[in-house]
């Protein structure tokens, strides 16, 4: 297992170790719940699409709409 330290202000290390005394455990163990629940409920690290990363952008550039797949738009590409 890996260790990790964080600062945390004087007040919220009361609350931790109130929290960890109420439920019987260790002050590393509700942090470490705490965290995985986190990390677990994040959208942060939901994999997303490349259209969904840009759905943004999508539509904003005006264009052929079949550039990618479209033979005469490629006509000496690379050349």
């Amino acid at each position: 297992m890996k260790t990790l330290t964080v600062k945390i202000p004087d007040e919220l290390d009361l609350t931790l170790q109130a929290v960890a005394e109420k439920r019987g455990e260790r002050k590393s163990v509700v942090v470490r719940t705490a965290l995985e629940n986190f990390v677990s409920s994040s959208e942060a690290i939901t994999p997303h699409s490349c259209l969904e990363l840009a759905k943004d952008l999508v539509g904003t550039i005006k264009g052929p709409e079949d550039l990618s797949h479209n033979k005469k738009h490629l006509k000496g590409y690379g050349q």
